[in-house]
This record gives C-alpha cells, sequence and structure tokens, in this order.
C-alpha cells in the first residue's frame, strides 16, 4: 500500500500522458480460506511475534479458527484484492485512468512451497507435495499477472486468475468491480 502512495503521482502523470497507467495488486485464492472479513489487528502496529499466534497447523487454522501463519497469508492477499477494488472505485469516481487490476497465480510451483515447508511455515511438506501435485509451473502461474499489466482491452477493477482456478490460461472473474456471470 505505501509502495501505492509512493508511486501514485507517478502513475498519474502516466495516465494523463499516455491515456492510461496500470497498478497490479497479487492476490491469492488463499484470500478466500478461511472464510473471514479483514480483522483490524492485521493493520495495526503491533509488538515483534505477537501479530496471530503461532500455530503451525494449517489444518487448525483453516478448520478450527487458530491463529498463525496462514491466517496472516490470508490476511495479506485478501488486503490486496479489497485495496485493489477500492483504489478501483476512487480513481473511477475521481476521473483517473489509473487502472486498477488484481491477479492470482493459482497453485503455482514456487519458492512459496520452500518457504512455507521448512521451520515454522504455512502447511507440512506432504501437504504441499499433494496440492502442487495439481498445480502449474511458476512461469505459467505469472500468466494472470502478466496478463493485467499488459493485456489489452482490459478495464479498471478487472481480476484475472487460472481458468480451472488452480491452473490454466488467465480469465476476467471479476469486470470492472462486478463479478463476471459464468
Amino acid at each position: 500500500f505505501l509502495l501505492s502512495q509512493i508511486t501514485f503521482p507517478s502513475l498519474k502523470m502516466a495516465a494523463e500522458k499516455r491515456g492510461e497507467a496500470r497498478l497490479v495488486a497479487h492476490s491469492s485464492s488463499a484470500r478466500d480460506s478461511p472464510a473471514k472479513m479483514l480483522e483490524k489487528k492485521y493493520f495495526l502496529k503491533c509488538e515483534e511475534g505477537t501479530l496471530g499466534g503461532d500455530s503451525n497447523s494449517m489444518i487448525g487454522e483453516l478448520y478450527f479458527g487458530y491463529n498463525g501463519p496462514w491466517g496472516r497469508y490470508h490476511q495479506s492477499k485478501l488486503s490486496n484484492s479489497c485495496f485493489s477494488m477500492a483504489l478501483h472505485e476512487k480513481c473511477k469516481a475521481a476521473g483517473i485512468n489509473v487502472k486498477s487490476l488484481t491477479a492470482e497465480p493459482g497453485l503455482a510451483s514456487s519458492n512459496l512451497q520452500v518457504a512455507s515447508t521448512s521451520g515454522d511455515g504455512l502447511m507440512p511438506g506432504w501437504a504441499a507435495k499433494l496440492i502442487m501435485g495439481s498445480g502449474q509451473s511458476a512461469e505459467d502461474g505469472s500468466l494472470s499477472c502478466a496478463m493485467a499489466a499488459f493485456g489489452k482491452d482490459l478495464n479498471s477493477g478487472d481480476m484475472y486468475v487460472p481458468e480451472t482456478g488452480v491452473k490454466g490460461p488467465p480469465v476476467k472473474v471479476i469486470s470492472g468491480g462486478m463479478a463476471v456471470k459464468k
């Protein structure tokens, strides 16, 4: 959010000069699990080590509401999506042609899984192997973000995800801030 704030004057200038500029927020399907709304405590300054519990059980967090790294990851990805949609509405209301878009990679084999399974990571190694067995390469996972950043005829408020939600070519699931009907 801070980087967006710092670069926004340059984005505005670029939009005035070129007709548009884009800001792409990177999200994840983790924004939907656990099914919680944004929580204020994750946006306040706090003492180190006090942000959300020390549970290292992904299953405990998802199904029993324990606090830990998965909950924090969920909040960060949900906040990215919410920020993108709010920025879309603010730019639209102000007549600023900075397009705010969102993209998610689906299940992409990346360094995130390495970090997630080491030490007190988000998930046990067996879960990462099971989940990632149905995923895609990191390169294919980057396609939604590339589409949002460089695709033609995109609108502010659009969101792109892999076709199956897990993998596949990028498809638009939100258009101009509204869900796309299937």
